[in-house]
């Protein structure tokens, strides 16, 4: 009994001490168009991305590194990456990555599982030849270099490449991927060496799902997609509530965040596969965070479309929260936070080196002291305007998508005892619901396609097929909501009767 005992107490002794996972990042961030692109205007807020990434990994990784010419209001809001930046050329970029790559074999040899995160913001355009390249300082990085210069040496136990460019499926996509033809054959060349499926150990966020553009926004002073990207990765995606991020759950916020704009040229299709070799691999935990820092917890009792702002007024999140799907929301800065709602205002103190929760409904809403100027209609209106929780991630694996995984768990007091006529009203009641949110699910992407059908938007070979799939899905629509509809008004049939 002793021996067992003791050799249970070493195992949780050696458990304990088992080194925690260390992660990696190489920020990548250009305004600018390569030399010899005159054609490409300057962006505007691709250094402001590049920094507000550099403050989201700065909490959460062991070394983090900046690419970027900050502009002078840009230094000024954040001085820190400022002061951590260096130009992003081409040298630069490899030396980085050559240091990260050191990094990581230290950090293997000391027994930690490591991650890389590789991220690009800037012009993406594709090449004479049809390759996808990213704009730097001094020249380009091409699909062949995102390949062989970052995915394939990494020592890293899994990488993650997130993209934030025009065009940005062409940096990994093959034949048969994209809808262009032109650019089918063009890519072929590099398929042998470089196709996605030889490297299982990397997952990938894009901002693009075909030969598209994507857009910046001054209403959040950044790429709209980074920006969704930062608000699920602090926790806007979390409505499980385990303090993990991962992929299934980053595409459905995607989804609900872009759910609802139907201007084509406006609309996101991003892009998101997990590692093969473990789709439901974490993209943040927060058990892996490098210092202590302070999170505002934002409960159901507050459901609503709620954005998150500091005291320098950077947007640092938005998120619209439903009744099933209380968020907690990481503050990367040990700064003044205010929630913003309509006219209300709710004003959270980020301490230093605390890892304190701040529980956002025991705070009182104050009239908002500030308000937002010049935002795009379309933005402004649609953008995170489906509420995002456990019944839309549920809906939304239950529409086939194959990253959404397992039902999500919540952490709900388990249910008194009930009577089998109550068990099957309650059953019958839920499974209503599901497809009744299911059906909604459906209909918006029946209405996506009705929309890409009567705006042009594809080959003129694919339109017969938007068409179809657009009435395709309506009809899996309706019978979802109407069979839903039945479900859900028999289960209440059965539990008054």
């Amino acid at each position: 009994m002793n021996a067992v005992l003791l050799l249970g107490l070493s195992a949780a002794t050696l458990a304990a001490e088992a080194p925690a996972p260390a992660s990696f990042v190489v920020v990548v961030a250009n305004n600018a168009p390569s030399p010899g692109s005159e054609d490409l205007e300057p962006l505007a807020f691709a250094d402001d991305d590049g920094a507000r990434y550099f403050e989201l990994f700065d909490v959460m990784a062991d070394h983090t590194v900046l690419l970027s010419v900050l502009d002078a209001e840009t230094q000024a809001l954040h001085p820190g990456a400022a002061a951590a930046s260096r130009p992003p050329t081409t040298t630069q970029v490899h030396s980085s990555l050559q240091d990260i790559f050191t990094r990581i074999r230290a950090a293997k040899a000391r027994g930690q599982d490591t991650r890389l995160f590789f991220v690009f913001v800037g012009h993406g355009s594709v090449s004479s030849s049809g390759e996808g390249v990213m704009h730097l300082l001094d020249g380009q990085l091409t699909r062949s270099d995102l390949f062989q210069q970052v995915i394939a040496p990494s020592p890293a136990d899994y990488n993650h490449i997130i993209v934030d460019a025009c065009n940005a499926f062409l940096f990994v996509g093959g034949r048969g991927d994209s809808q262009d033809e032109r650019i089918d054959r063009a890519v072929d060349g590099y398929l042998a060496r470089e196709r996605i499926a030889r490297y299982p150990n990397t997952g990938f966020i894009l901002s693009t799902s075909a030969a598209e553009e994507v857009h910046e926004w001054s209403g959040f002073r950044a790429g709209v997609f980074s920006h969704e990207v930062r608000s699920a990765l602090l926790g806007g995606a979390d409505v499980s509530g385990d303090g993990v991020v991962t992929y299934a759950e980053l595409r459905a916020f995607l989804q609900a965040a872009n759910g609802k704009v139907r201007d084509p040229r406006a609309k996101l299709r991003p892009w998101v596969s997990p590692p093969a070799i473990l789709s439901k691999a974490p993209l943040l935990h927060r058990g892996w965070l490098s210092r202590s820092v302070t999170s505002v917890h934002v409960p159901t009792t507050l459901a609503g479309r709620w954005s998150l702002e500091d005291d320098r007024g950077v947007r640092v999140a938005d998120i619209h929260t439903a009744n099933d799907g209380p968020v907690t929301l990481l503050l990367p800065t040990a700064r003044s936070h205010r929630l913003l709602r309509g006219d209300e205002e709710i004003r959270i103190e980020a301490e230093v080196g605390v890892a304190a929760v701040v529980d956002a409904s025991t705070l009182a809403p104050q009239p908002l002291s500030m308000r937002s100027r010049g935002p795009v209609e379309s933005y402004r209106k649609n953008l995170f305007a489906i509420a995002f929780g456990t019944a839309f991630l549920e809906g939304f694996r239950l529409a086939g998508n194959p990253l959404a995984g397992s039902r999500v768990s919540t952490r709900a007091p388990p249910p008194p005892d009930r009577t089998a006529r109550q068990w099957t009203a309650g059953a019958l009641m839920v499974a209503g619901v599901g497809a009744a949110v299911t059906g909604l699910v459906v209909g918006d992407l029946a209405q996506q396609s009705a929309d890409q059908f009567r705006n042009g938007i594809g080959l003129p070979t694919e339109l017969d097929g938007l068409q179809a799939e657009a009435r395709d899905r309506e009809t899996a629509a309706n019978l979802l909501l109407g069979g839903g509809a039945a479900l859900a008004l028999g289960g209440l049939a059965l539990l008054l009767f």
